[in-house]
């Protein structure tokens, strides 16, 4: 199974927070820790307990010098589910990616961040050859 939101990815890329609910109050948590791999349970997708439901969810402003994209594939038009796509936050600072957050949905059981193209992007400038390399990892 693929989780197949184009919002979550985008969400987790740009670090969003999630308040939730329940019967023991409030909590609040990074959307990123809100979804459960099947290694973790094969019954549950998300961390909610009984009676808990999502009240908020929350982004800080960006930095000025942000930049953000979600692009994906799909079969047919605008309604078709991603069969892959990509949500990036950067922050560029003298021409340079300072940090960066990459995520990609339509490849794994959850909003998937890849830790090997974000290594790829920072300390680097922002051009097709950087945005390739970037590409090719998983």
């Amino acid at each position: 199974m693929v989780h197949p939101s184009d919002t979550a990815s985008a969400l987790v890329a740009l670090d969003a927070k999630m308040t939730i609910e329940g019967p023991r109050g409030p909590r609040q948590i990074p959307l990123a820790s809100f979804f459960v791999q099947p290694k973790v349970s094969v019954v549950k997708e998300n961390v909610l307990e009984p009676g808990e439901m999502i009240t908020e969810v929350l982004l800080d402003a960006p930095q000025p010098s942000t930049r953000s994209r979600y692009r994906k594939v799909r079969e047919r038009g605008a309604f078709d589910f991603a069969l892959a796509g990509a949500a990036i936050a950067v922050v560029i600072a003298e021409g340079r990616v300072q940090t960066a957050r990459v995520v990609l949905s339509g490849v794994a059981p959850v909003p998937w961040r890849s830790a090997e193209a974000e290594q790829v992007l920072v300390g680097k400038t922002l051009d097709a050859s950087t945005a390739s390399a970037a590409g090719q990892r998983r």
